[in-house]
């Protein structure tokens, strides 16, 4: 048998037709995730400008990159921040302090243990870090904003009603008066004076 030489011509054009190809083919863009944790030190942070400690480091549980791939702002509200790994994936869920009366129980800290035995793998490494002053809430004045425009949009709704009501009022007054004008003149136009004159035979007598 014989054996057929390849194409040098032929190899170059696939080439850089491949290589075109490759080229023109859009590279797809990971969405970029935003920058919520900033380090400060190995035992502090910042979280959307406020400010947290490391209190609880189980088996190197922290990972400032992981918690700010899976970081919410509706953890802002809570005093502290738990994260777990399970499945190599971390889980985070805010907690309240002791002394808050309004937070159910099982949401303060001291519950912590439970939550860690009932909800989390069995010596799963874990961090807790807590919030160093007042709560930072980025929808606190959305909230304030979307009620005041609320209350706007009822007012304005009320209004209308309010005007038709005095509009009609006042066309039932127009219209009663001209009404009791008509029935006065009526009975000063129908009224007839009569004079008494004497008889004819009288007047002859």
């Amino acid at each position: 048998m014989t054996e057929t030489k390849p194409n040098p011509k032929l190899t170059k054009k696939v080439t850089q037709a491949l290589a075109k190809e490759t080229e023109s083919a859009p590279v797809e863009k990971q969405p970029e995730v935003p920058q919520h944790v900033v380090v400060k030190s190995e035992t502090t942070l910042e979280i959307d400008k406020c400010a947290y400690e490391v209190v609880v480091d189980y088996r190197d549980g922290y990972q400032p990159d992981k918690l700010n791939e899976r970081y919410n702002d509706v953890l802002a509200k809570y005093d502290y921040i738990v994260a777990d790994w399970g499945f190599e994936q971390l889980r985070l869920r805010g907690f309240y302090k002791t002394t808050n009366r309004r937070a159910n129980k099982d949401q303060l800290i001291d519950t912590l243990e439970d939550y860690l035995y009932e909800y989390c793998n069995f010596g799963c490494p874990y961090f807790v870090i807590e919030r160093q002053g007042k709560p930072i809430i980025k929808n606190e004045n959305r909230r304030h904003n979307n009620r005041q425009r609320n209350s706007q949009k009822r007012r304005r709704q009320q209004k209308p009603a309010f005007t038709e009501r005095q509009v009609v009022d006042s066309q039932k007054v127009v219209k009663e008066e001209p009404k009791k004008a008509v029935t006065t003149n009526k009975k000063s136009v129908n009224k007839r004076h009569f004079k008494i004159r004497p008889l004819e035979s009288d007047t002859k007598k």
